[in-house]
């Protein structure tokens, strides 16, 4: 399963340096990498014209999800 993850970053909000925020999951699996890629692709095409006019950045990339065990404890 992969995940898309983002760097989200906020250009001239205030007389600081830019303000950036990374590892913001979207909370979707995807089966394979090339699904997730595919769909990172179309998000990044639907939402570029939009964070342009607001002055934000973002970068998205697809990562494996880590696996979790159970365990009787």
């Amino acid at each position: 399963m992969f995940n898309i993850v983002a760097i989200i970053c906020f250009l001239q909000l205030t007389n600081l340096p830019t303000a950036c925020f990374s590892n913001a999951t979207i909370a979707f699996d995807f089966p394979t990498q090339e699904d997730c890629l595919l769909k990172r692709n179309v998000l990044a095409d639907e939402i570029d014209q939009d964070l342009k006019d607001r002055n934000v950045t973002m970068m998205f990339y697809c990562v494996e999800k880590p696996q979790t065990e159970n365990t009787n404890v």
